[in-house]
Order: structure tokens, then sequence, then C-alpha cells
């Protein structure tokens, strides 16, 4: 039982990320890790029940143990691509005619559209407020920073050589 426990687990995983797109067009908007969690939690949930109606011999934890495993390497790839400024400027690179543009279209095209979008989010957030002369961060901001600042104290984010080898 312990190969159809690690099944269930894989199983569990697939309704998931077949769920997941779909779930795009049958709900409003929210976050996409927001809805990611949702999904995955739901999909657990109702195949773990549904296995142990039929094998309750099963064990539990090594079900749970293989779809959170392919959850959460899912969902760091997700995030990898779903926030990549590389990928995006590769893929607007595929996009154009000749394949290639200069430094400037690149800049323009991408990094500028990127970091205005960020803007727009922090302040439909209300994490920052803007005027003529420029933005200020919010008591909300100043939060969120604080406590953002701490986690990348905490895990020592800054240290040369965490997320890139030679940096």
């Amino acid at each position: 039982m312990i190969l159809a426990s690690y099944a269930l687990g894989a199983a569990t995983f697939l309704v998931y990320a077949v769920c997941v797109p779909l779930s795009f067009w049958v709900r409003p908007p929210q976050a996409p890790v927001a809805r990611h969690v949702v999904v995955a939690l739901g999909a657990h949930l109702a195949g773990t029940a549904a296995a142990f109606v039929y094998f309750p011999e099963l064990q539990y934890w090594l079900g749970a143990a293989a779809h959170w495993l392919l959850f959460y390497v899912y969902l760091w790839l997700f995030g990898a691509f779903y926030a990549s400024l590389s990928l995006r400027t590769a893929r607007w690179l595929a996009r154009q005619p000749d394949r290639s543009a200069s430094l400037e279209a690149m800049r323009r095209e991408v990094i500028d559209v990127s970091f205005d979008d960020r803007i727009a989010s922090l302040l439909a957030k209300g994490l920052i407020e803007g005027d003529a002369s420029g933005y200020t961060v919010t008591p909300a901001g100043r939060r969120l920073a604080s406590r953002l600042e701490a986690s990348r104290r905490w895990f020592k984010i800054d240290l040369p050589g965490v997320w890139w080898v030679g940096r």
C-alpha cells in the first residue's frame, strides 16, 4: 500500500494541475498564488477523501507528502516563470519580426512596462502614494517593507552566493 499511497498523492496533484488552468476561466481574478493554494488544497482533500472511502488501508502521510512535494516544486517553477524579467525579455524578443531589438527598445518595452506595472500594483494596494513630485511610502508600505527586510535578514538573503554562484 506504500506505492498506492504515493500514487494517490501523484493523482491528486494531477487533478490540481488540470484544475488550476480551468479555475482561471471560471473564477473572478485573485492573486495567482492564492488560487494555486486553494485549488491544491481542494484537490488534495477531495482526492484523499474519495480514495479512503474505497481504500481505507492507504497511508495518508505518504500520499500527502507526494502531493505537497509536487505542489511546492510546481509552485516554485510557476513563481520563477511568472515573475521572471529575463523570461519576459526573451519572450518579447522572440515576438519581434527579426528576433532582435536594441537595448533601448528592450528597456522601453519590457523593463519600463514591468516597472510601471509594479508601481501600479503598489498604488492599487495602498503601499505607496504618488503625485506630480514622486512617490511616498504609506504606513502599510512601511510595515510590509519592515517585514520583508526582517525575513531577508533572517534567511540571510543578502549574503553573496545565496542565489547565484560567484555573485
